[in-house]
């Protein structure tokens, strides 16, 4: 249907196949406790039918990480 051949397929199957490094080009800066916990305030705003945008989401990470103190690659743009 998506014209995978057969072997490979099989090898995935099989387990055959190694995974090797990460898929994503960029490594997280924040601890994965900060993240979960901005992901929860993110689904609670979702389900309260005030969900943020993507630049909002950024702006509130940045300004929680800047609050915490914590080592971060985020640019403060103007007006933030």
């Amino acid at each position: 249907m998506y014209g995978v051949p057969r072997r490979t397929l099989s090898r995935h199957l099989k387990g055959e196949v190694q995974k090797v490094g990460s898929l994503s080009r960029f490594a997280c800066d924040l601890p994965p406790e900060f993240e979960a916990a901005l992901v929860a305030h993110a689904v609670l705003l979702q389900q309260m039918l005030f969900g943020l945008n993507t630049v909002e989401l950024r702006k509130l990470a940045y300004k929680i990480a800047e609050k915490k103190k914590l080592a971060h690659r985020f640019k403060k743009s103007d007006g933030w």
